[in-house]
């Protein structure tokens, strides 16, 4: 005959609740199935994004993933390009958020991307750390300012969350999902 275990729920007798106890503190590594499902996930839209920025192979080959749990307690997926990777002297970090969203015309100044010093001295100015003067690039010579016309937004990241999205959503359903039925099959 089993055992009669009590829970008390504002007063109400719940009978056969040693088994449930049981359930439930397995269930403690909840976060354990939460992450297992969000990598699965993860996954499917980081090899997505992958595929869509093919054409530059340093950023799909950077594209990562992290689980974390957020300060209030919400277990998040992270999909991005790996800090401190670089290419061309440009970060990949940099890289990413130029192709997703694109840039508006700019211009390119020849010197202003080298460390500025101050000079208390001149006032508090500021004047370029490098000599450089004009832009070059292999045998062609721009000029010492030139007029970037901006880069249209190529997204890679959203448009495989939202293509995807509902596979790896279904997707971390059936982890969680076959997770959960291995705890209550014990």
């Amino acid at each position: 005959m089993a055992r009669v275990s009590t829970i008390r729920v504002r007063g109400a007798r719940l009978i056969g609740a040693e088994l449930l106890d049981r359930k439930l503190a397995e269930l403690a590594s909840r976060r354990e199935i939460l992450e297992a499902g969000l990598e699965a996930g993860a996954d499917i839209i980081r090899a997505s994004a992958a595929q869509r920025a093919a054409d530059q192979p340093e950023l799909a080959a950077s594209l990562g993933m992290k689980i974390t749990t957020t300060q209030a307690g919400r277990t998040v997926a992270l999909i991005g390009p790996e800090k401190g990777k670089s290419t061309r002297g440009f970060s990949l970090v940099a890289l990413a958020y130029w192709r997703e969203f694109g840039t508006k015309p700019h211009a390119i100044v020849a010197g202003a991307f080298r460390k500025v010093r101050r000079s208390r001295q001149r006032g508090g100015g500021t004047e370029a750390k490098s000599d450089k003067r004009v832009l070059a690039s292999g045998g062609t010579i721009f000029g010492a300012k030139v007029a970037h016309p901006g880069t249209p937004a190529r997204s890679f990241l959203l448009s495989a969350f939202v293509e995807d999205g509902p596979h790896a959503a279904h997707v971390m359903g059936q982890v969680i999902w076959e997770r959960l039925r291995q705890i209550t099959s014990r």
